[in-house]
């Protein structure tokens, strides 16, 4: 949202000395969206904050990004009564990368990375990788990150299926 004061003025509580906003920027309003210190926000981002949008320090954020705290019941005799609002987090040091959505009522865990174009519709646990399975279309899988200092998409990672049915 553009206005006299600039892309970041309807965004409620930025810690502005370390935030950076490319634009265009959209959002609902801006006034339920917090974000911490050290936060990159890439272009053409849109933000539906009215369920609670709450992004934590160090977080990065893509290009074409949509994050939509806000929808409407399933059911079509419901569909137009109502909105439905729930709270988005995201926590530290997490990267949201180029065209992911996350829809309302997810917990994006702290250094976790959701991969280009995924769609987050459940929480994404701490340290996890969430991806495109290679080769198989629409399916999509969720890993341990094993070295949290490494974003690069060679970086090793594990099954938490295997980890857990090892224990």
């Amino acid at each position: 949202m553009r206005t006299k004061s600039g892309p970041c003025s309807a965004i409620s509580s930025a810690r502005r000395d370390s935030f950076l906003l490319i634009p265009p920027f959209y959002t609902t309003g801006g006034v339920d969206i917090s974000i911490g210190r050290n936060v990159f926000v890439n272009q053409n981002c849109t933000f539906y904050d009215l369920g609670g949008l709450d992004i934590a320090d160090d977080v990065m954020i893509g290009p074409n990004v949509s994050i939509i705290a806000s929808g409407h019941p399933v059911e079509p005799s419901r569909r137009r009564a109502f909105t439905i609002a729930k709270p988005i987090v995201i926590e530290r040091n997490a990267w949201i990368a180029a065209g992911a959505t996350i829809i309302g009522g997810v917990t994006v865990g702290e250094n976790s990375v959701v991969a280009a174009g995924f769609v987050v519709t459940k929480n994404v646990p701490p340290q996890y990788s969430c991806r495109r399975k290679p080769g198989e279309g629409h399916s999509f899988d969720c890993r341990l990150r094993a070295r949290l200092s490494c974003v690069s998409q060679n970086s090793p990672i594990f099954d938490l299926k295997s980890l857990l049915q090892q224990s």
